[in-house]
């Protein structure tokens, strides 16, 4: 049975929505479990020469890391669908589908869910010491959600969370270290990330998988993370003897926003049930319709388009085609709405189970980050 998807499963897709999953392999030295290049001094709970904190254990996802370094994580406090194309982002079949009469609404619930923290995309900075955001030829992060620590105690605001704690979610994680990774590298200010197949699990909602994303930012400036002053979050704690040198650069697509571009595939779609808003403009649709019935049959509501019908656009060349290939076109049933059948890009009938896991639709969308704090 799938789920009912709120704004709280939905970060990275019809912005009341999403999710996407793809793990990678984890990068040697990251991990918050036991390494064994970890000098013999790391836990003893005194900052020691190579050291950036010293918190008297050797676990990860606690402000220090596994050997015993600063953990550089940004959370993302803005996330936001665009509905058209640019220079930086040419392809957007995706939010080009969703009409002026759902945008705000949509937009409205998501600044909600990410203002609560409900909505939390973390990226960790993994294996590296270099905390500046200067130029770096290999760059790697890991992609995890997580939980605000005390989010109702009434000064939490998930849009402006610098050094909050958060606490990652295990289903993020193996072996101590996020599954979903990407590479990449900074340079003159930059973070780029890509092109890769990319995944984040929010929520209790079907994962939504992307593939060929590129994500960039301009790195923000540094500063000294906060030290908390009463054993409560925001800030380090004192116990983890952080180095009172050490700056991090604070946030990612402050001034301007940082992009995602990539493909969100049709399987993840189809996997995907419609969003709440959805029922507000849309007739004809139960609950076991899926996005993907939706994009491709579209729906309007009193003569305004409210989701265009829409085809795919993309092809995901990572899985196996269906007849001559992409791109691919969707039918569906005309009373229910489900899709029920494919052509290839010659026009003839495909297989359809092999259609939905190689078919995609470009999408766009921008955020920018606070440095936070795993606890």
């Amino acid at each position: 049975m799938r789920t009912p998807l709120t704004l709280r499963h939905l970060p990275i897709c019809f912005a009341a929505t999403f999710v996407v999953s793809v793990a990678l392999l984890a990068a040697p030295g990251c991990s918050s479990g036991s390494d064994n290049n970890v000098s013999s001094t790391c836990g003893n709970g005194t900052r020691d020469t190579g050291e950036q904190c010293d918190d008297g254990n050797k676990t990860g996802l606690d402000g220090c890391s596994s050997t015993c370094m600063f953990e550089q994580v940004q959370r993302m406090n803005s996330f936001v669908v665009q509905y058209g194309t640019d220079n930086v982002c040419a392809n957007n079949a995706f939010g080009g589908a969703i009409g002026s009469l759902v945008q705000t609404p949509l937009e409205t619930e998501l600044s909600k869910a990410v203002a609560s923290g409900s909505l939390s995309i973390l990226m960790e900075e993994l294996g590296t010491a270099d905390l500046s955001g200067a130029d770096q030829t290999s760059v790697q992060f890991g992609f995890l959600n997580a939980t605000p620590v005390d989010a109702d105690g009434g000064s939490y605001n998930g849009a402006s969370d610098l050094d909050w704690w958060y606490t990652p979610s295990p289903s993020s994680l193996s072996n101590g270290v996020p599954t979903s990774q990407m590479t990449g590298s900074i340079s003159g200010g930059v973070l780029t990330l890509g092109p890769a197949p990319l995944a984040f699990q929010l929520g209790s909602g079907s994962p939504v998988a992307m593939s060929n994303l590129v994500i960039q930012a301009a790195v923000g400036p540094v500063s000294t993370p906060t030290e908390s002053t009463n054993g409560s979050t925001p800030g380090h704690l004192a116990s983890e003897n952080l180095d009172p040198t050490l700056q991090s650069f604070s946030s990612l697509g402050a001034n301007s926003p940082g992009t995602f571009c990539g493909n969100v595939s049709a399987a993840s779609l189809q996997s995907t049930a419609l969003p709440s808003v959805v029922s507000q403009y849309c007739s004809g649709y139960t609950a076991t319709n899926t996005l993907l019935d939706l994009l491709v049959s579209g729906c309007s509501y009193v003569g305004v388009t409210a989701v265009a019908p829409t085809q795919p656009d993309q092809v995901d060349s990572s899985k196996p085609q269906a007849g001559a290939g992409g791109p691919y076109s969707f039918t569906a049933d005309s009373n229910t709405h489900v899709v029920n059948g494919c052509t290839d890009k010659n026009g003839a009938t495909a297989t359809l189970s092999t259609c939905v896991a190689a078919a995609a639709y470009s999408a766009y969308f921008q955020f920018s980050t606070d440095r936070v704090m795993f606890h």
